[in-house]
């Protein structure tokens, strides 16, 4: 990798970790949000969708904002805009005040997202290796960081309204100065097929299951998050400690697996990889929740953390390449990026109430083995791959 290409790596790194940190050190003081709303858990969680909502808006014109004018333009100009945003998201004024700060940060959010997939999709073709799974691994040290930051900031007794100060100032500070570490815009600028007699762009049906794929890894990363340290609890009567460690094992799973991913599919493949991700997750999981107690459910959560991190950085940087090598006449690589981010995201709306149904009508231990399922998806959907390995 070149000088060049590796300061775009470093760029990048930087841009991966300030857009985890960022929501997430939000996340973190969401009971102090909640109270001074005056909400109910089930109002915040409803308000809280305003998020998903402002990260789909923001898809599709990201993605041709990325493909007209580079990638690295569009991602700085989003993280400066997006910081401007969360002293905003933290003042709570009102729910209406909340709601639009809530939905304008996260389509910034979500348009940095994209374009810097999209310019770590331009630097592992002009270096002709794969970086995707370690900038993801760093976007997940970036989130454990903005939660301690979060807390912290918690325990000094600081407003909310302080910390979105703070914080927005560091972005702000930070993404000027690696501004100039980014690629040219022209390594990417990629004029968007015109629609033919108003008809909407039809993608290929291979960027769609690529988004299924991812979709199914998402769900997966969702429902272990969310679902951990209740199964524990409610199902075997753990400590408030001993409920924490399925997450812990799952997070630290994986961290290891993203910062893995990239030497593994460089030496076997991404399809091949995938498939064994994806039997990890569905192999491990189900033996877990059949042993059960702490000792099968932390089993469980570590398939399941190994086996779904790899799956949204390998959708994303496959889709960059197949945009590349195949497509190139037809979508730009940021604009593939953006309609597997599309379907990726649907996971955020649909996952939390369809395992809180299934865990009604069969149990919340039982319920898991939706994620075995999709496992098994994975393992499925792993072959569309097998076009750019």
């Amino acid at each position: 990798m070149t000088r060049e290409l590796r300061r775009a790596w470093l760029g990048t790194a930087i841009s991966f970790f300030l857009n985890a940190v960022a929501w997430a050190s939000i996340v973190v003081r969401l009971p102090e949000i909640k109270a001074t709303l005056g909400v109910s858990n089930g109002r915040l969680g409803l308000l809280l969708l305003v998020s998903v909502f402002g990260a789909w808006a923001a898809l599709r014109p990201a993605g041709i904002w990325c493909a007209r004018q580079g990638s690295a333009p569009v991602l700085v100009r989003a993280a400066l805009i997006g910081s401007l945003f969360l002293p905003l998201v933290t003042w709570v004024p009102n729910v209406w005040v909340f709601v639009l700060a809530v939905f304008a940060f996260m389509f910034a959010s979500a348009t940095m997202d994209m374009a810097q997939n999209a310019h770590a999709v331009a630097i592992e073709h002009a270096a002709g290796r794969k970086i995707m799974g370690r900038l993801h691994g760093v976007w997940s040290i970036g989130g454990i960081v903005g939660g301690f930051t979060g807390g912290g900031f918690a325990a000094l007794g600081l407003p909310l309204l302080t910390q979105g100060v703070v914080m927005a100032m560091l972005v702000i500070g930070v993404i000027l100065i690696a501004r100039p570490l980014y690629l040219p815009a022209a390594v990417d600028q990629h004029e968007p097929e015109p629609r033919e007699h108003g008809t909407r762009h039809r993608y290929p049906l291979a960027f769609w299951i690529l988004g299924l794929v991812g979709l199914c890894g998402a769900l997966g990363e969702g429902a272990a998050g969310d679902w951990g340290a209740v199964l524990l609890r409610d199902t075997w009567g753990a400590s408030p400690f001993v409920a924490s460690l399925p997450y812990i094992a799952f997070q630290s799973a994986m961290v290891t697996g993203r910062f893995s991913s990239d030497a593994l599919s460089e030496r076997f493949g991404r399809s091949h990889v995938l498939r064994v991700c994806g039997a990890v997750t569905a192999v491990g999981l189900t033996v877990g929740l059949l042993i059960g107690g702490v000792g099968g459910v932390l089993l469980g959560w570590l398939s399941i953390g190994l086996g779904v991190s790899v799956v949204v950085p390998m959708v994303f940087s496959a889709a960059g390449a197949l945009a590349l090598k195949r497509y190139s006449d037809v979508v730009a690589p940021a604009q593939a990026v953006a309609v597997v981010s599309g379907v990726v995201y649907s996971a955020f709306l649909i996952g939390p109430p369809l395992v809180g149904f299934l865990a009604d009508a069969f149990t919340l231990r039982w319920a898991m083995l939706l994620v075995s399922v999709l496992g098994i998806g994975i393992l499925l959907g792993a072959g569309v791959t097998r076009q750019v390995d």
